[in-house]
């Protein structure tokens, strides 16, 4: 059975280079039928039969993701709701993006440019929902402290870099976005460091011998934790992570300025609180 599911998994990164979607999603129902229905198999599957616009599968498919995810993240509620969008069935689909907003307190407002959308932009009720979902980002409130053990050994609280600009980065080794912003990270980190800039990188991946490595070997040289429990982590449960990459950006005061902004956002970004006293 290995040697099948392996089988399997070659044939599928084959099909990723040379195959149809078609041929990839067959594969895919093969390790499905080997695997069982995991989250990320589900998640790849919706995403293949978007690709196809086979619409009211991947309708069915999210629902799906919901029902059998272990981790309740508004992300799901959100594919639902938009599921239901492409169909045209926009009354049904508030519905769930109001869940995913309200309940689970959704804060990725750049979801919203996606053209699913369009059709919604100018109502009223889809604008509140924006708005509440740049409420819940929480900009412009005080950086929730938190203390924790860095790999390092040594012990730190979010409070004990108060008058520093702090970058908080929830990131994984898994998550190419994340791997992608290091050489702006470290760019930043070894020129404005002096200046009082720092970077707190809390690792959600689940080898913490890993992340000491891949750390080292890329040049990470500013403060890291990995606690080895991923989406799990206290500290990230205390800012309701929703997503890898997940980044903070706080000002000498302790008080949130921004969120997510990467490549040169983010550099205007930490010049701009550096030069504020």
């Amino acid at each position: 059975m290995r040697e099948t599911r392996d089988a399997v998994i070659a044939r599928i990164h084959e099909l990723r280079e040379n195959g149809t979607d078609e041929e990839i999603l067959a594969a895919l129902d093969e390790l499905i039928g080997i695997d069982g229905e995991t989250i990320n198999l589900l998640e790849y599957r919706f995403y293949l039969l978007g690709q196809l616009e086979r619409l009211e599968e991947a309708l069915a498919m999210a629902e799906k993701m919901e029902q059998v995810a272990d981790r309740k993240s508004p992300w799901n509620l959100l594919r639902i709701g938009e599921g239901l969008l492409a169909l045209g069935r926009a009354e049904e689909a508030y519905e769930w993006l109001e869940r995913a907003v309200d309940e689970r307190s959704f804060r990725r407002v750049s979801a919203f440019e996606q053209p699913v959308y369009d059709p919604i932009r100018s109502d009223e009720r889809f604008i509140a929902l924006v708005e509440q979902s740049f409420a819940n980002i929480g900009i412009g409130t005080e950086a929730k402290d938190f203390s924790l053990r860095l790999l390092d050994g040594s012990d730190v609280s979010l409070s004990d870099y108060r008058g520093s600009v702090l970058l908080l980065d929830f990131w994984s080794i898994q998550c190419p976005p994340c791997v992608e912003e290091i050489p702006t990270l470290r760019a930043l980190y070894n020129e404005l460091h002096d200046d009082g800039f720092e970077i707190l990188g809390i690792s959600m991946d689940e080898d913490v011998d890993q992340v000491r490595g891949f750390a080292s070997e890329n040049g990470m040289t500013w403060l890291m934790a990995c606690s080895g429990k991923g989406w799990k982590d206290a500290v990230v449960a205390l800012y309701d992570v929703q997503a890898q990459h997940s980044m903070w950006l706080v000002d000498r005061q302790g008080t949130l300025r921004y969120f997510d902004v990467r490549g040169e956002e983010l550099e205007k970004a930490v010049r701009k609180l550096s030069m504020e006293r």
